[in-house]
């Protein structure tokens, strides 16, 4: 968000300065910001921070190497499926995949966040 005034062209905006200050690429922290506008954005962050790194969805296939790739993207489309239902998406799926990783572990610690991970092929890390 640059502005394109003649007497101060290249400078930020005010949503440019907002948006800089996010650990976010511009895209998703745009979105964080009009979540939080609209009182949504305790699900907008936990959906960005998904985004924001690689793919949490693992699979079959990390586990036993002999599967092919056709039925590791199966197994994770049946995760997704499993956690967005009945919805259809995937930010929904990533949204419930991350709530339900921060309440195993507030519930237990590692242990359970850990078998809520394996349960819904998510990474561990």
């Amino acid at each position: 968000a640059l502005t394109t005034c003649a007497d101060r062209p290249g400078q930020l905006t005010a949503l440019g300065v907002h948006l800089s200050a996010l650990p976010l690429a511009p895209q998703l922290a745009k979105a964080v910001i009009w979540a939080n506008i609209l009182g949504v954005g305790d699900a907008m962050l936990a959906i960005a921070s998904g985004l924001q790194y690689r793919e949490p969805f693992v699979g079959i296939g990390d586990a036993v190497k002999s599967v092919s790739l056709a039925e590791v993207n199966k197994s994770i489309r049946r995760a997704k499926r499993a956690l967005c239902a009945p919805e259809c998406s995937d930010h929904i799926a990533l949204l419930r995949a991350v709530r339900g990783f921060e309440r195993a572990r507030s519930a237990g610690g590692a242990d359970p966040a850990r078998q809520f991970c394996e349960a819904n092929s998510l990474a561990y890390r």
